[in-house]
Protein backbone atom coordinates (compact mmCIF):
# COMPACT_ATOMS: atom_id res chain seq x y z
CA UNK A 1 0.00 0.00 0.00
CA UNK A 2 1.40 3.02 -0.68
CA UNK A 3 1.11 6.31 1.16
CA UNK A 4 0.98 10.08 -0.48
CA UNK A 5 1.06 13.05 1.14
CA UNK A 6 -1.57 13.00 4.22
CA UNK A 7 -2.01 16.98 4.09
CA UNK A 8 -3.11 16.44 0.73
CA UNK A 9 -5.46 13.18 1.50
CA UNK A 10 -8.78 15.26 2.28
CA UNK A 11 -10.54 13.12 4.65
CA UNK A 12 -8.95 10.95 6.64
CA UNK A 13 -10.79 7.75 8.57
CA UNK A 14 -9.19 6.25 11.55
CA UNK A 15 -9.62 2.53 10.94
CA UNK A 16 -8.34 0.90 14.31
CA UNK A 17 -5.64 -1.04 11.97
CA UNK A 18 -2.01 -1.17 13.49
CA UNK A 19 0.62 -0.70 10.63
CA UNK A 20 4.43 -0.11 10.57
CA UNK A 21 5.18 2.93 8.13
CA UNK A 22 7.67 1.43 5.99
CA UNK A 23 10.99 2.98 4.53
CA UNK A 24 9.98 3.08 0.91
CA UNK A 25 6.29 4.41 1.67
CA UNK A 26 4.32 1.36 2.13
CA UNK A 27 2.32 0.66 4.96
CA UNK A 28 3.10 -3.46 6.46
CA UNK A 29 -0.41 -4.22 8.64
CA UNK A 30 0.29 -5.24 12.02
CA UNK A 31 -3.36 -6.70 13.40
CA UNK A 32 -6.31 -4.21 14.91
CA UNK A 33 -5.38 -2.49 17.16
CA UNK A 34 -8.74 -3.26 19.03
CA UNK A 35 -8.39 -6.81 19.65
CA UNK A 36 -4.99 -6.45 20.91
CA UNK A 37 -5.39 -7.26 24.69
CA UNK A 38 -2.95 -7.08 27.80
CA UNK A 39 -2.70 -10.65 29.87
CA UNK A 40 -0.86 -11.15 32.87
CA UNK A 41 1.36 -8.20 31.59
CA UNK A 42 1.91 -8.91 28.33
CA UNK A 43 0.25 -7.54 25.44
CA UNK A 44 -1.49 -10.22 22.93
CA UNK A 45 -2.27 -9.82 19.26
CA UNK A 46 -5.56 -12.35 19.16
CA UNK A 47 -5.14 -12.65 15.50
CA UNK A 48 -2.23 -14.84 16.14
CA UNK A 49 -3.73 -16.87 18.55
CA UNK A 50 -7.31 -17.18 16.04
CA UNK A 51 -4.85 -18.18 13.18
CA UNK A 52 -3.21 -21.27 14.96
CA UNK A 53 -6.89 -22.27 16.68
CA UNK A 54 -8.34 -22.16 13.31
CA UNK A 55 -5.55 -24.83 12.23
CA UNK A 56 -7.35 -27.02 15.29
CA UNK A 57 -9.18 -30.48 13.93
CA UNK A 58 -13.13 -29.95 12.96
CA UNK A 59 -12.53 -25.92 13.66
CA UNK A 60 -14.18 -23.38 11.09
CA UNK A 61 -13.75 -20.36 12.66
CA UNK A 62 -12.01 -18.70 15.97
CA UNK A 63 -12.71 -15.73 18.02
CA UNK A 64 -10.23 -15.38 21.67
CA UNK A 65 -11.26 -12.21 24.03
CA UNK A 66 -10.16 -11.97 27.42
CA UNK A 67 -13.08 -13.01 30.27
CA UNK A 68 -13.06 -12.15 34.19
CA UNK A 69 -12.62 -15.36 36.42
CA UNK A 70 -15.25 -15.25 39.37
CA UNK A 71 -12.04 -14.06 41.36
CA UNK A 72 -11.39 -10.88 39.03
CA UNK A 73 -8.26 -12.42 36.86
CA UNK A 74 -8.45 -11.70 33.72
CA UNK A 75 -7.73 -15.45 31.64
CA UNK A 76 -7.62 -15.97 27.32
CA UNK A 77 -10.82 -17.37 26.02
CA UNK A 78 -11.62 -19.13 22.88
CA UNK A 79 -14.55 -19.61 21.42
CA UNK A 80 -14.59 -21.89 18.11
CA UNK A 81 -17.51 -22.62 15.30
CA UNK A 82 -17.21 -26.54 14.79
CA UNK A 83 -18.90 -29.81 15.51
CA UNK A 84 -18.23 -31.92 17.57
CA UNK A 85 -14.40 -29.78 18.19
CA UNK A 86 -11.80 -31.84 20.00
CA UNK A 87 -11.06 -29.39 22.50
CA UNK A 88 -8.03 -30.95 23.73
CA UNK A 89 -6.65 -31.56 19.97
CA UNK A 90 -7.13 -27.67 19.77
CA UNK A 91 -5.09 -26.51 22.89
CA UNK A 92 -2.16 -29.27 21.64
CA UNK A 93 -2.17 -27.66 18.65
CA UNK A 94 -1.83 -24.22 20.47
CA UNK A 95 0.48 -25.10 22.91
CA UNK A 96 2.86 -26.32 19.95
CA UNK A 97 3.09 -23.44 18.45
CA UNK A 98 2.55 -20.56 21.05
CA UNK A 99 3.77 -19.45 23.98
CA UNK A 100 2.32 -20.10 27.24
CA UNK A 101 1.00 -17.05 27.96
CA UNK A 102 -0.70 -17.16 24.62
CA UNK A 103 -2.57 -20.35 24.93
CA UNK A 104 -5.91 -19.96 25.95
CA UNK A 105 -7.19 -21.17 29.40
CA UNK A 106 -10.62 -22.44 27.75
CA UNK A 107 -12.26 -22.98 24.79
CA UNK A 108 -15.97 -23.13 24.08
CA UNK A 109 -17.67 -24.69 21.08
CA UNK A 110 -20.51 -22.87 19.44
CA UNK A 111 -22.89 -23.54 16.70
CA UNK A 112 -22.62 -20.23 15.17
CA UNK A 113 -21.55 -16.74 16.17
CA UNK A 114 -23.88 -13.84 18.37
CA UNK A 115 -24.88 -11.14 15.98
CA UNK A 116 -25.53 -7.55 16.53
CA UNK A 117 -27.39 -5.48 14.39
CA UNK A 118 -24.68 -4.82 11.63
CA UNK A 119 -23.79 -8.55 11.37
CA UNK A 120 -21.15 -8.23 13.11
CA UNK A 121 -19.90 -10.72 16.25
CA UNK A 122 -21.41 -9.49 19.22
CA UNK A 123 -18.38 -10.19 21.99
CA UNK A 124 -20.92 -8.86 24.99
CA UNK A 125 -23.28 -12.30 24.23
CA UNK A 126 -20.38 -14.94 24.11
CA UNK A 127 -21.26 -16.59 26.93
CA UNK A 128 -19.03 -17.30 29.83
CA UNK A 129 -16.80 -20.73 30.27
CA UNK A 130 -17.22 -22.54 32.79
CA UNK A 131 -13.61 -22.00 34.51
CA UNK A 132 -14.18 -25.18 37.02
CA UNK A 133 -15.74 -27.66 34.50
CA UNK A 134 -12.94 -29.87 33.31
CA UNK A 135 -12.67 -30.72 29.99
CA UNK A 136 -10.72 -34.18 30.49
CA UNK A 137 -10.44 -36.12 33.88
CA UNK A 138 -8.11 -34.12 36.25
CA UNK A 139 -5.71 -36.63 37.48
CA UNK A 140 -5.11 -36.97 41.17
CA UNK A 141 -2.13 -35.68 42.98
CA UNK A 142 -0.72 -38.93 44.12
CA UNK A 143 1.46 -37.32 47.33
CA UNK A 144 1.65 -34.81 49.72
CA UNK A 145 3.80 -32.73 47.86
CA UNK A 146 1.72 -32.97 44.59
CA UNK A 147 -1.01 -32.40 47.18
CA UNK A 148 0.54 -29.59 48.52
CA UNK A 149 1.00 -27.70 45.46
CA UNK A 150 -1.98 -28.41 43.67
CA UNK A 151 -3.58 -26.39 46.64
CA UNK A 152 -1.20 -23.78 46.59
CA UNK A 153 -2.30 -23.45 42.41
CA UNK A 154 -5.99 -23.94 43.41
CA UNK A 155 -6.23 -21.04 46.11
CA UNK A 156 -3.89 -18.53 44.12
CA UNK A 157 -5.82 -18.99 40.77
CA UNK A 158 -9.04 -19.29 42.67
CA UNK A 159 -10.15 -22.45 40.88
CA UNK A 160 -11.03 -26.26 42.17
CA UNK A 161 -10.11 -27.92 38.55
CA UNK A 162 -6.02 -29.22 39.88
CA UNK A 163 -4.95 -31.93 38.80
CA UNK A 164 -1.52 -33.52 39.19
CA UNK A 165 -0.52 -32.42 35.42
CA UNK A 166 -2.31 -28.88 35.04
CA UNK A 167 0.18 -25.93 34.23
CA UNK A 168 0.18 -23.13 37.20
CA UNK A 169 0.47 -20.40 33.68
CA UNK A 170 -2.12 -22.57 31.44
CA UNK A 171 -4.25 -21.20 34.66
CA UNK A 172 -3.40 -17.94 34.09
CA UNK A 173 -0.60 -17.74 36.03
CA UNK A 174 1.58 -14.96 35.54
CA UNK A 175 5.52 -14.07 37.58
CA UNK A 176 3.72 -12.08 40.33
CA UNK A 177 1.33 -14.95 40.60
CA UNK A 178 3.90 -17.46 40.61
CA UNK A 179 5.64 -15.44 44.08
CA UNK A 180 2.10 -15.68 45.54
CA UNK A 181 1.80 -18.74 44.98
CA UNK A 182 5.54 -19.95 46.00
CA UNK A 183 4.58 -18.19 49.91
CA UNK A 184 1.01 -20.13 50.08
CA UNK A 185 2.63 -23.38 49.31
CA UNK A 186 4.69 -23.00 52.43
CA UNK A 187 1.48 -22.70 54.44
CA UNK A 188 0.58 -26.07 52.82
CA UNK A 189 3.92 -27.32 54.25
CA UNK A 190 5.95 -27.75 50.86
CA UNK A 191 8.67 -25.30 49.63
CA UNK A 192 9.78 -24.43 46.13
CA UNK A 193 10.91 -21.32 43.93
CA UNK A 194 9.67 -19.11 41.73
CA UNK A 195 12.61 -20.30 39.00
CA UNK A 196 11.65 -23.79 40.14
CA UNK A 197 8.02 -23.05 39.29
CA UNK A 198 9.07 -21.72 35.97
CA UNK A 199 10.79 -24.33 34.83
CA UNK A 200 8.59 -26.96 36.51
CA UNK A 201 4.97 -25.95 35.99
CA UNK A 202 2.70 -28.82 36.94
CA UNK A 203 2.17 -30.00 40.72
CA UNK A 204 3.33 -33.59 39.27
CA UNK A 205 6.76 -31.95 38.15
CA UNK A 206 7.44 -29.77 40.71
CA UNK A 207 7.09 -32.20 43.15
CA UNK A 208 10.29 -33.46 42.12
CA UNK A 209 12.25 -30.58 43.17
CA UNK A 210 9.87 -29.17 45.78
CA UNK A 211 10.86 -30.35 49.33
CA UNK A 212 8.45 -30.98 52.65
CA UNK A 213 8.84 -28.10 55.12
CA UNK A 214 8.55 -28.62 58.83
CA UNK A 215 8.33 -25.91 62.05
CA UNK A 216 11.94 -25.20 61.54
CA UNK A 217 12.59 -24.71 58.36
CA UNK A 218 10.13 -21.68 58.10
CA UNK A 219 11.15 -18.70 59.74
CA UNK A 220 8.99 -17.35 62.30
CA UNK A 221 9.51 -13.30 63.61
CA UNK A 222 7.26 -14.60 66.94
CA UNK A 223 4.39 -12.92 68.81
CA UNK A 224 6.98 -9.69 69.54
CA UNK A 225 6.19 -6.92 66.14
CA UNK A 226 9.79 -5.70 65.03
CA UNK A 227 11.04 -2.36 65.63
CA UNK A 228 14.15 -0.25 65.53
CA UNK A 229 16.21 1.16 62.48
CA UNK A 230 15.57 -0.56 58.73
CA UNK A 231 17.90 -0.28 56.07
CA UNK A 232 16.90 0.94 52.87
CA UNK A 233 16.49 -1.27 50.17
CA UNK A 234 17.52 -0.34 46.66
CA UNK A 235 14.42 0.81 45.76
CA UNK A 236 14.11 2.75 48.50
CA UNK A 237 17.40 4.11 48.28
CA UNK A 238 16.60 5.76 44.15
CA UNK A 239 13.14 6.86 45.09
CA UNK A 240 14.60 9.20 47.70
CA UNK A 241 17.58 9.83 45.28
CA UNK A 242 15.47 11.29 42.33
CA UNK A 243 14.35 13.98 44.78
CA UNK A 244 11.05 13.97 44.04
CA UNK A 245 8.88 17.57 44.91
CA UNK A 246 6.69 15.61 46.87
CA UNK A 247 7.84 12.29 48.80
CA UNK A 248 4.59 11.95 50.75
CA UNK A 249 2.22 11.64 47.81
CA UNK A 250 3.45 8.49 45.84
CA UNK A 251 0.54 6.15 46.88
CA UNK A 252 -1.23 3.08 45.47
CA UNK A 253 -4.92 2.77 46.42
CA UNK A 254 -7.30 -0.15 46.22
CA UNK A 255 -11.35 -0.15 47.20
CA UNK A 256 -12.55 -3.64 48.58
CA UNK A 257 -16.12 -4.61 49.67
CA UNK A 258 -16.06 -7.89 51.96
CA UNK A 259 -18.44 -10.60 50.43
CA UNK A 260 -22.02 -10.47 52.14
CA UNK A 261 -21.63 -7.04 54.10
CA UNK A 262 -24.03 -4.61 52.80
CA UNK A 263 -23.30 -2.04 55.73
CA UNK A 264 -19.86 -2.46 57.72
CA UNK A 265 -19.43 -2.67 61.55
CA UNK A 266 -16.92 0.25 61.92
CA UNK A 267 -15.95 -0.59 65.30
CA UNK A 268 -14.79 -4.17 64.22
CA UNK A 269 -13.41 -2.78 60.71
CA UNK A 270 -11.11 -0.50 63.11
CA UNK A 271 -9.78 -3.29 65.30
CA UNK A 272 -8.61 -5.61 62.26
CA UNK A 273 -6.40 -3.20 60.68
CA UNK A 274 -5.30 -2.41 63.92
CA UNK A 275 -4.65 -5.94 64.07
CA UNK A 276 -2.86 -5.40 60.47
CA UNK A 277 -1.05 -2.76 61.19
CA UNK A 278 0.78 -4.97 64.24
CA UNK A 279 1.16 -7.76 62.51
CA UNK A 280 3.02 -6.08 59.04
CA UNK A 281 5.79 -4.49 60.71
CA UNK A 282 6.38 -2.52 57.74
CA UNK A 283 2.49 -0.19 58.12
CA UNK A 284 3.93 1.28 61.37
CA UNK A 285 8.02 2.51 59.73
CA UNK A 286 9.06 6.11 59.46
CA UNK A 287 11.30 7.82 58.04
CA UNK A 288 13.71 10.81 59.43
CA UNK A 289 16.81 12.92 57.79
CA UNK A 290 20.24 11.99 59.41
CA UNK A 291 22.36 14.64 59.99
CA UNK A 292 24.38 13.67 57.12
CA UNK A 293 21.05 14.64 55.33
CA UNK A 294 20.90 10.65 53.97
CA UNK A 295 16.78 9.39 54.79
CA UNK A 296 16.65 6.33 57.19
CA UNK A 297 13.96 4.27 58.18
CA UNK A 298 12.91 2.93 61.41
CA UNK A 299 9.73 1.16 62.91
CA UNK A 300 8.62 1.84 66.28
CA UNK A 301 6.93 0.49 68.31
CA UNK A 302 3.32 -1.14 68.43
CA UNK A 303 1.12 1.64 69.75
CA UNK A 304 -2.13 0.71 71.47
CA UNK A 305 -4.56 3.16 69.80
CA UNK A 306 -6.13 1.65 66.44
CA UNK A 307 -5.31 4.14 63.18
CA UNK A 308 -7.98 6.43 62.42
CA UNK A 309 -10.46 5.33 59.89
CA UNK A 310 -12.25 8.18 57.68
CA UNK A 311 -16.11 7.63 57.02
CA UNK A 312 -16.88 9.42 53.67
CA UNK A 313 -20.12 9.46 53.27
CA UNK A 314 -20.75 9.86 49.05
CA UNK A 315 -23.85 11.96 49.03
CA UNK A 316 -22.50 13.55 45.78
CA UNK A 317 -19.43 12.77 43.37
CA UNK A 318 -17.64 16.31 43.91
CA UNK A 319 -17.60 15.25 47.80
CA UNK A 320 -16.69 12.12 47.10
CA UNK A 321 -13.72 13.05 44.94
CA UNK A 322 -12.73 16.13 47.29
CA UNK A 323 -12.65 13.33 50.07
CA UNK A 324 -10.40 10.71 48.25
CA UNK A 325 -8.22 13.36 47.08
CA UNK A 326 -7.59 14.72 50.73
CA UNK A 327 -6.99 11.25 51.57
CA UNK A 328 -4.18 10.40 49.41
CA UNK A 329 -2.64 13.99 50.40
CA UNK A 330 -3.14 12.81 53.96
CA UNK A 331 0.78 10.53 53.99
CA UNK A 332 3.54 11.79 55.97
CA UNK A 333 6.58 9.80 55.54
CA UNK A 334 8.25 11.68 59.26
CA UNK A 335 5.57 11.99 61.44
CA UNK A 336 3.44 9.20 59.96
CA UNK A 337 1.12 7.23 59.24
CA UNK A 338 2.41 5.91 55.63
CA UNK A 339 -1.19 4.29 55.09
CA UNK A 340 -4.73 5.32 55.45
CA UNK A 341 -8.30 3.38 55.32
CA UNK A 342 -11.56 5.45 55.64
CA UNK A 343 -15.29 3.13 54.19
CA UNK A 344 -16.97 5.30 51.71
CA UNK A 345 -21.13 4.90 51.98
CA UNK A 346 -22.64 5.47 49.07
CA UNK A 347 -27.14 5.28 49.56
CA UNK A 348 -28.20 2.33 48.09
CA UNK A 349 -24.86 0.50 47.50
CA UNK A 350 -22.94 -1.86 49.32
CA UNK A 351 -20.27 -0.16 52.01
CA UNK A 352 -16.62 0.02 50.53
CA UNK A 353 -13.38 -0.10 52.15
CA UNK A 354 -10.79 2.13 50.30
CA UNK A 355 -7.00 1.49 51.23
CA UNK A 356 -3.95 3.88 50.30
CA UNK A 357 -0.24 3.18 50.70
CA UNK A 358 2.70 5.08 50.48
CA UNK A 359 4.81 3.16 47.67
CA UNK A 360 7.51 2.58 49.89
CA UNK A 361 5.64 0.39 51.82
CA UNK A 362 3.65 -1.63 49.22
CA UNK A 363 4.00 -3.23 46.39
CA UNK A 364 1.89 -5.54 43.63
CA UNK A 365 2.55 -8.70 45.58
CA UNK A 366 1.79 -6.97 48.96
CA UNK A 367 -1.66 -5.99 47.85
CA UNK A 368 -2.62 -9.72 47.60
CA UNK A 369 -1.45 -10.30 51.37
CA UNK A 370 -3.02 -7.01 52.37
CA UNK A 371 -6.41 -7.72 51.04
CA UNK A 372 -6.14 -11.51 52.34
CA UNK A 373 -4.74 -10.62 55.82
CA UNK A 374 -7.73 -7.99 56.32
CA UNK A 375 -10.24 -10.27 55.29
CA UNK A 376 -9.26 -12.59 57.94
CA UNK A 377 -8.90 -9.87 60.42
CA UNK A 378 -12.57 -8.55 60.24
CA UNK A 379 -14.25 -12.00 59.96
CA UNK A 380 -12.13 -12.98 63.22
CA UNK A 381 -9.99 -15.47 61.41
CA UNK A 382 -6.49 -16.30 62.32
CA UNK A 383 -3.93 -14.28 60.46
CA UNK A 384 -1.01 -16.47 58.91
CA UNK A 385 2.27 -16.95 60.58
CA UNK A 386 5.11 -14.11 60.67
CA UNK A 387 7.65 -15.15 58.90
CA UNK A 388 10.87 -13.51 57.74
CA UNK A 389 10.56 -9.85 58.37
CA UNK A 390 10.69 -7.23 56.11
CA UNK A 391 13.68 -5.58 58.14
CA UNK A 392 16.02 -9.10 58.48
CA UNK A 393 14.88 -9.21 54.01
CA UNK A 394 16.90 -5.96 54.25
CA UNK A 395 19.72 -6.53 56.18
CA UNK A 396 20.26 -9.56 54.22
CA UNK A 397 19.93 -7.43 50.69
CA UNK A 398 22.05 -5.01 51.90
CA UNK A 399 24.92 -7.43 52.86
CA UNK A 400 24.27 -8.89 49.07
CA UNK A 401 24.63 -5.84 47.95
CA UNK A 402 28.23 -5.25 49.33
CA UNK A 403 29.89 -5.45 46.52
CA UNK A 404 29.66 -4.37 42.75
CA UNK A 405 27.88 -7.46 40.99
CA UNK A 406 31.09 -8.86 38.96
CA UNK A 407 28.73 -8.79 35.73
CA UNK A 408 28.39 -5.11 35.95
CA UNK A 409 32.04 -3.93 34.39
CA UNK A 410 31.40 -6.36 31.36
CA UNK A 411 27.69 -5.14 30.56
CA UNK A 412 27.13 -4.36 27.56
CA UNK A 413 24.54 -1.33 25.89
CA UNK A 414 22.20 -0.21 26.99
CA UNK A 415 22.74 -0.75 30.35
CA UNK A 416 24.76 2.28 32.00
CA UNK A 417 26.61 2.73 35.26
CA UNK A 418 26.63 6.07 37.27
CA UNK A 419 28.75 6.13 40.08
CA UNK A 420 28.35 8.83 43.09
CA UNK A 421 29.29 8.74 46.98
CA UNK A 422 27.23 8.68 50.16
CA UNK A 423 29.68 10.73 51.50
CA UNK A 424 28.18 13.65 49.17
CA UNK A 425 26.51 16.93 51.59
CA UNK A 426 22.59 17.51 50.83
CA UNK A 427 21.71 20.53 50.26
CA UNK A 428 18.45 19.86 51.12
CA UNK A 429 16.07 16.97 52.45
CA UNK A 430 15.77 15.31 49.24
CA UNK A 431 18.86 16.56 47.47
CA UNK A 432 22.41 14.99 47.22
CA UNK A 433 24.61 17.73 46.61
CA UNK A 434 27.40 15.47 45.33
CA UNK A 435 25.44 15.20 42.19
CA UNK A 436 24.86 18.41 40.69
CA UNK A 437 21.16 19.30 38.95
CA UNK A 438 22.51 18.88 35.71
CA UNK A 439 23.93 15.53 36.25
CA UNK A 440 20.22 14.71 38.31
CA UNK A 441 18.42 15.84 35.08
CA UNK A 442 21.12 13.84 32.88
CA UNK A 443 19.89 10.56 35.31
CA UNK A 444 16.39 11.07 35.24
CA UNK A 445 16.45 11.40 31.05
CA UNK A 446 18.77 8.29 30.69
CA UNK A 447 16.28 6.11 32.80
CA UNK A 448 13.27 6.65 30.81
CA UNK A 449 15.14 5.67 28.06
CA UNK A 450 17.72 2.83 28.68
CA UNK A 451 18.27 0.29 31.75
CA UNK A 452 19.93 2.62 34.05
CA UNK A 453 21.71 1.06 36.89
CA UNK A 454 23.35 3.30 40.03
CA UNK A 455 25.88 2.43 42.34
CA UNK A 456 26.22 4.52 45.23
CA UNK A 457 30.12 3.18 47.50
CA UNK A 458 29.24 0.39 44.89
CA UNK A 459 25.28 -0.77 46.00
CA UNK A 460 23.07 -1.19 43.06
CA UNK A 461 20.04 1.28 43.74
Amino acid sequence: MEVGSLMSAGRLYKTGDRVRWLADGRLDFLGRVDFQIKINGQRVETGEIESVLSQGPGVRDALVIAKATSGGTMRLVAYVLGDGVDTASVLDVCRTQLPVYMVPSAVVELAEWPLNANGKVDRKQLPDPQWDAATEELAVPEDTLELGIAKAFGEVMQTSSVGRNTSFFALGGDSILAIRAVSVARGFGVGFTVVQLMQHQTPAQLASVARVLDETAIQIVGAAPASGTVPLTPTQRWFFFMDFTDVNHWNQAISLRFPGETTLDLGQLQQALHHLESHHDMLRCRYRVAADGTWCQYIPERGTEPPVLEVVKATARTNLDKKLTALQGSLDLIHGPVWRGAVIQTPKQPDRVVLVFHHLVMDAVAWGIIEEDLGCAYFGRPLPRRTTSFAAWSHRLDRFLSTVPPWAPAAAPPLLLFCCSTDCTRTTAGGCGGVGSGEGSILRCLATTSTLYVFVRGKAI
